[in-house]
C-alpha cells in the first residue's frame, strides 16, 4: 500500500509541470483581457469628456481654436492606463475634427457626422454643428501604446484602443416671454445717485445723466398723457433697452447652426402668444419695436402660456430641446399662480429648461433665480442696457449639446 500510494504521488508531478505553464498563460490572459477593458473604458470616458468639453466650448462662442484648447485640456486632465490622455491640436493628426450631423430618416433616425474643413469653419466660410474627437492609443500618437501587464509573454504585445465620440449642437425651440407692464416705460438707470436736493433743487453731479433724466421724464409725461397712445416709448427707458438686448439676441441666433425656432409670449396684467415658432425673427423683432408696455405683471401667466407652443403647436419639434426664456422688470404683482409653483408643474410635466432675466433693482431677483433653478437653467440680472444685451447673447449662444456617437 506504501509503495502504491508513492508511485502516484510521483505520477502527478509530471501532470502538475505540463499544467503550469497553461494556468499561468490563462491566468496572464484573464489579467491582460481585464486590464484592457479597463483601458477601453477609460479612453471611452476621457474621449467622451473632450469632445462634450470642445463641443460646448463651440457652441457657446463659435471659436474653433478655443474649442480645441478645452478639448486637449480637458482630455490632459483624464487618465488612461495611468498617464493623462495627450491630444494632438494639429489637424492633420485628424484627432480633432468639425463637421455637420444632421439626423436621417426625417429626423427621426441616427445622426450622420460630415466633416468639414477646418481653416473654413475658422473664417466662418463652412457652418458646423458638430466636433469630434478620435483618439487612438498607439506608438504613433502623443499617447503611445498601452504595454499590457503580461506583455511579451507568450501572445501578449502592446495594446492600441482606439475610440470616436461626436458632441453635436441639438435642435433647440425657445420660447421668449416678455414683460411688458407699465413699469417697462420707467427710466433705466436710478438717477438719484447723480443729485442732491438742497433747499428744494435737484443739484446734479453728472449734467450728462442730468441730461438723460430730463429727456426720459419728457417723453415718459407725454407717453402717460397721449390719447390715443403713440407707438413711440421715453428715451433711456427699460423697454428701449429691451429693443436693444432682444435685436442682439436674434443677431446671435441668425449666425448660430442649427437654427432655432422661437415663438413670442408677452405678459402684464395677462398673457398673449404673439408668434407660434419660427425661424423668421424679422418680423417678431419689428412687433417687439412697437409694442407699447402698460398694465400689470402676471409672470406666471407668460409662463404657462409659453409651454403649449413648445409642446403642442405642429410647427415644434418634437426631438429639439425645450428651452424657456423671461424677462421681467419687476414682480409678480397680480394672478393666482405664483412663478416658483408653476415652475415646478412645469418641469415636472415636461422636459424644459428655464432661464430667467431680471432687470432693473425693481425687480424680484430672488424669485426669478428660484425660477431657474428649479427649471434647471441660468439666471442673470442686469442693471445696464449693456448687461442685458449680454446676458441675451449668452443664452442665444448656450446651444445645448448632447453626444451623438
Amino acid at each position: 500500500m506504501h509503495k502504491s500510494t508513492s508511485q502516484r504521488r510521483g505520477a502527478v508531478i509530471p501532470l502538475f509541470a505540463i499544467l503550469t505553464p497553461v494556468i499561468i498563460l490563462v491566468c496572464g490572459l484573464a489579467v491582460n483581457v481585464a486590464y484592457m477593458h479597463l483601458v477601453r473604458t477609460e479612453l471611452r470616458i476621457a474621449t467622451d469628456a473632450a469632445a462634450r468639453a470642445g463641443g460646448r466650448a463651440f457652441s457657446e462662442n463659435q471659436n474653433v481654436d478655443n474649442a480645441i484648447d478645452m478639448a486637449v485640456a480637458t482630455a490632459a486632465m483624464n487618465n488612461v492606463a495611468g498617464r493623462p490622455l495627450q491630444l494632438s491640436d494639429i489637424e492633420l493628426a485628424n484627432e480633432i475634427e468639425f463637421g455637420m450631423a444632421k439626423r436621417s430618416n426625417n429626423g427621426r433616425g441616427r445622426y450622420v457626422f460630415t466633416e468639414k474643413p477646418r481653416q473654413s469653419v475658422k473664417d466662418k466660410l463652412t457652418a458646423a454643428n458638430s466636433f469630434r474627437v478620435r483618439t487612438t492609443m498607439s506608438d504613433g500618437s502623443l499617447s503611445g501604446s498601452v504595454r499590457l501587464l503580461f506583455c511579451g509573454y507568450g501572445p501578449f504585445s502592446n495594446f492600441e484602443p482606439s475610440a470616436s465620440s461626436i458632441a453635436t449642437q441639438v435642435d433647440r425651440d425657445i420660447a421668449l416671454v416678455v414683460d411688458i407692464s407699465g413699469s417697462m416705460a420707467w427710466e433705466v438707470e436710478d438717477y438719484t445717485q447723480y443729485y442732491t436736493v438742497i433747499d428744494g433743487d435737484w443739484v446734479w453731479s453728472n449734467n450728462d445723466k442730468k441730461k438723460n433724466y430730463e429727456e426720459w421724464k419728457s417723453d415718459y409725461d407725454q407717453y402717460r398723457s397721449n390719447s390715443p397712445p403713440t407707438d413711440s416709448v421715453p428715451r433711456h427707458s427699460r423697454w428701449l433697452s429691451l429693443r436693444t438686448a432682444s435685436e442682439a439676441f436674434f443677431t446671435v441666433l441668425n449666425a448660430t447652426e442649427p437654427k432655432e425656432l422661437v415663438s413670442l409670449t408677452t405678459f402684464s396684467s395677462a398673457a398673449q402668444l404673439r408668434y407660434n415658432p419660427t425661424s423668421s425673427y424679422s418680423q417678431m423683432k419689428d412687433y417687439i419695436k412697437n409694442l407699447r408696455p402698460t398694465g400689470s405683471t402676471y409672470i406666471a401667466a407668460g409662463m404657462e402660456t409659453a409651454v403649449p407652443p413648445l409642446m403642442t403647436n405642429p410647427a415644434a419639434r418634437p426631438y429639439a430641446e425645450k428651452t424657456i426664456v423671461i424677462f421681467t422688470d419687476g414682480v409678480n404683482t397680480t394672478g393666482a399662480n405664483l412663478p416658483a409653483t408653476l415652475a415646478q408643474s412645469i418641469v415636472t410635466t415636461h422636459p424644459i429648461t428655464i432661464h430667467t432675466i431680471t432687470f432693473s433693482a425693481n425687480a424680484d431677483q430672488t424669485t426669478m433665480r428660484t425660477v431657474a433653478d428649479i427649471g434647471g437653467g441660468k439666471h442673470y440680472h442686469a442693471d445696464t442696457t449693456a448687461e442685458l444685451a449680454a446676458a441675451f447673447k449668452e443664452i442665444a449662444n448656450n446651444m445645448p449639446t448632447a453626444l451623438t456617437n
